[in-house]
């Protein structure tokens, strides 16, 4: 009985194909398979050779490809950055358009206001001029009394008297209510109106600082902060 040899102790060329190989394998896929080992072994020697006499070659290469990567990298960085300026240069003439319509319609309300109070005061005057009146229909009357008094007996002597103190007080009284009612009505139709006048000429100012300052960040470019790389 001959001793059994295995494939992979017989020389390189003499093997026989195995069951691993492809089939349709051999000695042609075989040698195939040494000659293309071979050839890469001597590629990775050449380039060996070629990076240890010429390596500062290579670096200078793989600088200058890491350069170019970076400055395309800035390059997109950058056009993001002004994306994101255009974008908020949006916003601002957005929300300073609505300030403005906001603006607009506060003094327009103010307005409305200032008309409302003037019709009050026109009201209140009105008040005042009726309580004249009433004022004169009692001097009528006390006229009147003043007349069946005269016409009186022994007592009318001191109902005339007392006639007479109560048309001064009455007199006074009413006067002096009338004028206080027309004074105080014209200092608070006065006060209104200056108050009035003076919060519209302030949000004025307001609006027109406001409009004046987004002018100014837009043309500076201060977009609401600082914008650093």
């Amino acid at each position: 009985m001959s001793p059994v040899v295995r494939n992979e102790d017989t020389p390189l060329l003499e093997r026989r194909p195995t069951t691993q190989q492809r089939p349709g394998g051999g000695w042609s896929t075989t040698i195939k398979s040494v000659a293309v080992g071979a050839l890469c072994v001597s590629a990775g020697v050449a380039g060996t050779l070629a990076f240890t006499r010429h390596g500062h070659h290579g670096a200078g290469v793989a600088s200058s490809a890491l350069g170019a990567a970076k400055g395309g990298a800035k390059v997109e960085h950058l056009g993001a950055k002004k994306a994101s300026i255009e974008d908020r240069i949006s916003a601002l003439e957005a929300t300073t358009a609505k300030h403005a319509t906001a603006i607009k319609a506060v003094a327009q309300q103010t307005v409305k206001h200032s008309t409302a109070i003037k019709a009050v005061a026109g009201e209140a005057v009105k008040h005042a001029t009726a309580i004249k009146a009433v004022a004169g229909e009692a001097k009528q009357a006390k006229t009147a009394a003043n007349a069946a008094a005269s016409t009186a007996s022994g007592a009318a002597g001191a109902v005339q008297a007392t006639l007479s103190n109560t048309e001064t007080k009455v007199d006074s009284d009413v006067s002096n209510d009338v004028s206080k009612t027309e004074n105080q009505i014209g200092n608070d139709v006065t006060q209104v109106e200056n108050q009035v006048e003076g919060q519209a000429t302030q949000l004025e100012d307001v609006a027109k600082n406001t409009v004046a300052n987004t002018e100014s960040a837009i043309a500076k470019g201060n977009y609401g902060g600082a914008i650093s790389d």
